[in-house]
């Protein structure tokens, strides 16, 4: 059984994750795999891009880095409430 000094320190793990968004093209660089040196054919709309932001940000996550993919940051709760 866990002590409260354990659920403390469980709740304050860093978890981070990347996020694939949809390209505008249709392709998918999680079905490609490693691609050149030109990310264009897998890069999301700005629209895209910012709309996922927002409703991450929203939800307590931290925007880490921003690309092709997003990667995000947040409390191991954050993700085990979301829904896939």
């Amino acid at each position: 059984m866990g002590t409260s000094e354990d659920k403390k320190q469980s709740s304050q793990k860093k978890v981070m994750a990347t996020v694939y968004l949809k390209s505008t093209s249709g392709r998918s660089l999680l079905q490609e795999g490693i691609v050149g040196s030109d990310p264009t054919p897998y890069q999301s709309s700005p629209v895209t891009t910012q709309r996922a932001i927002l409703e991450l940000e929203k939800r307590g996550f931290t925007i880490e880095a921003q690309g092709v993919t997003l990667s995000i940051s947040g409390p191991s709760e954050l993700f085990e409430k979301m829904e896939y």
